[in-house]
Parts: C-alpha cells; sequence; structure tokens
C-alpha cells in the first residue's frame, strides 16, 4: 500500500508544480480563456482541409469574434500549412490555437514550459547537497531514540472468548485496526515436532507468534485478497501459546448493496506434522484481544504520563511489535519535508500526534533494470524480489505539523525494522530545462490585441527561497537531445552560455529572447534554430558559479 499518489498530476502531493505539465496545462487554459467569447457566442465551421492530413476548425460570430484550430493529424510529419494567408509550422499531431483567426498562442507540441528535476535531499540547515548513492544522510536533531515492547497476545482485562472464529469488524467496531486472536495448546513430549500452522484469513496481513516469538507473517495480494496461511511453527513440550495478530488497513469502498465485507480470520484452523495426526483447534477456545496496549496509551501523544514506560536503552532493530519515538528540530528551509522510512518493515507513523500514514513498502518491478520477456512472470519476479524495488519510500510531513523545535516522531513496527536508518529530507528543486525555438509563438502572458512585435521567449524559474546558481548547458543553434541530456549541434552561436549567464545567473528568475540578434550573429541563416538551456537551482546563493 502506498499514502502516495501518482507523480505525473500536474501538481504533486508536496504542492510543487509538475513542469512541464502544469504549465502546459495553465497555457491551454489561458489560451481558451482568450477565445472565450468566439467559442461561447460563435458559430462553429465544418472543418476546412488545408492539406492531405490537416484542417481547420472555425469558431466566428461573423463580426468581432473569431478563434481558430488547426491540427496536423500526420502521425510522424511536421508540415507547414497556409491559413487566412499566414503559414504555421505544425507538429506532428498536434493542434494550433490562432485567438483572433490568425495569431498563434498555443499548440500542443510546442511545450513552452521548463522542466523541473525534483530530487530528495537531506534536510541540512543551508546546504542543499544532493543524495548520492555513495552520501549517507542523518535526520536532523535526532538526540536518542526510546522504545517500548508491544505486548503480545492479553494485555488487558477487555478480552473476550468464543470458539473460532469471530468476525474482526464485528469485534473491533472499525475503532483500530488490530485484533488478536489467541488460544493454546498442551504438546506431548513426544509430539515436540517441527508442525506447520494452517489457517485462513480474509484480513490484510496476519502476523503470527508462537510462545510470544514472531514467526512469520502472511498477507494478500491483488491476485487473491484471501490468505491461506500454512506457516512452519516450532512447538516446546507442555503449553505452546498461539497468538495471532490480524490486521486491515481500511474498508473496501464500493461494495454492493447488501453484501457484508467480512475480515479477520476463518477456520478452519489446524496443526499439522504431529505425530497424533492433524488437530483442529478451531472448536476450542480463543480469546479476542481487541486492539493494541500503545493505542490504549496513546503513546504517538505527547504524554508526560507515559515517559517512564519508554526505554531508553540497547535499542532494539529488526525487532516486531515495537514502538519507538524521538524528537528532531525542524530545517531553516520551507521546502517541504518527507520521511525516508525504507529501512522499516510496517506499521505506521505519527509527527506531534498526527498520523503521517501506515507504511507498508511492497515491491515492484523496476522498468529501467529489468529485461522482460513473453514468459516472465510479474508476481513471481516482485515475490523473488528480481528486479524490483519499494513502491514507496518518502512519507509527506505536512509542513503544517512541524515546529521549529522538539517535533515528536512515534513509530509503531509490525515486523521488525532499523528506526536508525530513518532520515529527514526535503523536497526540492534541483535542476531546471528548456528548450524553446524560433517558430513557438510569443509567451501567453505578453499577448495583446493588434500586437505586430511577438518574439518567443525563453523563461526559466526555481522556487522562491532559491537562485540559478550555475547554467550546465546552453546553446542556441539546432542542439541535440533532450533536457538533461543536451549536447552542442554542428549549428550553435558561440555566446551562448555567456549570455545565458550573464542574464540568469544569481536571479531567481529569468527571460531570454529566442532571436538570432539576442546572440550576436545568426549561426545557421537557412534554418529555424532553438535555444536550449540547463540550469541549477539552490537555496545557498554562495554557491552560484558564473
Amino acid at each position: 500500500m502506498t499514502t502516495s499518489y501518482d507523480y505525473d498530476a500536474p501538481i504533486d502531493e508536496y504542492g510543487l508544480f509538475n513542469q512541464p505539465k502544469w504549465g502546459h496545462l495553465k497555457g491551454l487554459h489561458q489560451a481558451l480563456k482568450l477565445c472565450e467569447l468566439a467559442l461561447i457566442d460563435g458559430a462553429r465551421s465544418d472543418p476546412i482541409s488545408l492539406g492531405n492530413h490537416q484542417y481547420a476548425l472555425v469558431f466566428s460570430n461573423g463580426t468581432d469574434y473569431c478563434a481558430a484550430f488547426i491540427t496536423n493529424l500526420h502521425t510522424k510529419r511536421s508540415c507547414i500549412v497556409e491559413y487566412n494567408g499566414q503559414k504555421y509550422n505544425l507538429p506532428a499531431q498536434s493542434i494550433s490555437i490562432l485567438i483572433d483567426c490568425k495569431t498563434e498562442v498555443f499548440n500542443t507540441a510546442k511545450v513552452y514550459s521548463q522542466t523541473n528535476t525534483i530530487q530528495m535531499l537531506p534536510a541540512l540547515p543551508s546546504s542543499l547537497e544532493t543524495v548520492t548513492k555513495d552520501y549517507v544522510p542523518h535526520i536532523l536533531g535526532i538526540q536518542s531514540w526510546q522504545w517500548f515492547a508491544e505486548l503480545v497476545g492479553e494485555w488487558d482485562q477487555t478480552y473476550t472468548t468464543s470458539t473460532c472464529c469471530s468476525e474482526q469488524i464485528h469485534l473491533t467496531k472499525d475503532t483500530t485496526d488490530y485484533l488478536w486472536y489467541i488460544t493454546s495448546i498442551n504438546i506431548a513430549e513426544e509430539d515436540v515436532v517441527d508442525a506447520n500452522l494452517h489457517l485462513q484469513s480474509v484480513a490484510h496481513a496476519a502476523h503470527i507468534f508462537i510462545n510470544e516469538e514472531y514467526t512469520g507473517t502472511a498477507a494478500g495480494d491483488r491476485v487473491n485478497p484471501v490468505i491461506e496461511i500454512d506457516q512452519p511453527v516450532k512447538l516446546k513440550s507442555g503449553q505452546n501459546d498461539i497468538a495471532i495478530l490480524s490486521m486491515t488497513v481500511g474498508l473496501q469502498s464500493g461494495v454492493r448493496p447488501g453484501h457484508i465485507q467480512l475480515l479477520g480470520i476463518q477456520g478452519p484452523v489446524t496443526l499439522g506434522g504431529l505425530s497424533v495426526g492433524d488437530l483442529n483447534l478451531t472448536s476450542q477456545s480463543w480469546t479476542y484481544q481487541v486492539g493494541l496496549q500503545g493505542e490504549y496509551l496513546q503513546l504517538f501523544n505527547q504524554n508526560d504520563s507515559n515517559n517512564e514506560i519508554w526505554n531508553s536503552s540497547s535499542l532494539p532493530v529488526n525487532r516486531s511489535l515495537t514502538w519507538y519515538k524521538t524528537t528532531f528540530d525542524a530545517p531553516e528551509s520551507k521546502t517541504p519535508l518527507a520521511l525516508d522510512l525504507s529501512t522499516m518493515g510496517k506499521g505506521q507513523a505519527w509527527i506531534n500526534g498526527k498520523s503521517i500514514g501506515r507504511y507498508w513498502p511492497s515491491r515492484k518491478i523496476n522498468g529501467d533494470n529489468c529485461s522482460f520477456s513473453p514468459e516472465a512472470n510479474e508476481i513471481e519476479m516482485i515475490q523473488s524480489n528480481v528486479c524490483a524495488e519499494s513502491t514507496q519510500r518518502w512519507y509527506h510531513v505536512p509542513l503544517s505539523l512541524i515546529k521549529s523545535t522538539g517535533n515528536l516522531l512515534v513509530l509503531f513496527e509490525e515486523v521488525g525494522g532499523d528506526p536508525t536508518g530513518i532520515t529527514l529530507v526535503t523536497r526540492a528543486l534541483t535542476a531546471i530545462c528548456s528548450r524553446i525555438s524560433e517558430d513557438f509563438p510569443a509567451p501567453l502572458e505578453s499577448w495583446q490585441a493588434n500586437s505586430t512585435l511577438r518574439l518567443p521567449e525563453m523563461r526559466l524559474e526555481c522556487s522562491d527561497e532559491q537562485k540559478i546558481s550555475s547554467i550546465h548547458f546552453a546553446s542556441f543553434g539546432n542542439p541535440r537531445g533532450n533536457c538533461n541530456k543536451f549536447r552542442r549541434g554542428p549549428c550553435h552561436a558561440e555566446s551562448s552560455p555567456k549570455i545565458v549567464k550573464e542574464a540568469c545567473i544569481g536571479r531567481q528568475n529569468c527571460t531570454v529572447a529566442v532571436t538570432a540578434s539576442t546572440f550576436g550573429a545568426d549561426p545557421c541563416p537557412d534554418e529555424i534554430k532553438a535555444l536550449a538551456v540547463m540550469a541549477n537551482c539552490s537555496s545557498n546563493p554562495s554557491s552560484a558559479v558564473s
């Protein structure tokens, strides 16, 4: 499960613009707004052929308002079309918007907006040094960790007893994710063998404990949400306590009317592999304990009455059912924050008493590092961790939850993790790049009716607290490649880096006109030229490089 959402959205969960998508959609909305009167009051024409795969669609009231949409439907070739006595360059599979039936203000394939490179960086007071594979950041301001061991099984007198197996939500009333199923069995000395505990569950996961020792976890998946548990267990002579912590991650939405959603352990529950044969544990007495002791004590809140129960010595790692607590100070920067929980297993995290979500990183196929074959089984590849990576690593910490000092971080770890590996990071804009061609329309913000001088411009912008610190690449001519992988082409204005650096370095934003006169001379007069720039953003002014 993940608490995040699709990062291809125009604005991500941290409130940062996903460029160029956000800016390109904004430009489309602005262009349509400029066409508003023609679209609302005007009549729509039939499609007008402008070529083999090119058409125009016109909205006009005949006198005052006119807007045209010209399109190139060819899947591979760009073309130049003539409409209303003017020529327009249309990339393949694109549409241009002419707000007065002559002035092009937007083309779906001519992306004016810059491309942002956003990274997770260590939350340091005065630096935005990039996290590399060899860099090991530490969470800011942590002095020490404290921990509390959650009790296995019964922890309060509020438990109930019956035969197996009671439905989970019926007992918990949806007040907690957790329900303990507890029973015991006496084993003769001659039956002390490696046995198998078999049961079925419709909860999202179940943790199994034998004699208070963690034995294993079973979880459903998207293919089969019903868990068939066949867990090897080690038994001892005499009484053996069996405790199963059934866990949910919420209720399914959109359940059809009249359908009852059942959760929890289902029978029969059997213990196999004994010399006397399989034992059916379903009909014997079971104890049900709702919730966790830590939940009842509200360990996730700042509560002085709980201070004495926290342990400050010998911090355990990779231990199941353990609460962890620490405090940290906020970084000076106001950039969005997140916790890197990649060293943890499964559980939930709280900041100053507010939950930032459950963490349960599953595995997914990493397409960048995997080669697929027709015989490849994605589920098997994920389960074997072949070419797999975590579905979620960073968990958003809203700035509204953060104080300048003494922020309380509490985690409940179910299966085992290492809290000392948790890091506080910022989500920051580190690099920007753009490519603007001479045949691009001028920026929408500069459009005015009856304007004759309209030139394309490149506009670069860092975040509010940042400056453009260096220019990694700049070329006016026919640069090759895409953002982050630009390289010079055979046509290149040698003044390009100098002109762009003078216009941009040390500024939060800058504008460069995309014309040959800007760069002193035309490096290739017979070609349509483009300006490509890649720049770095930094919140540290001292890092600016001229």
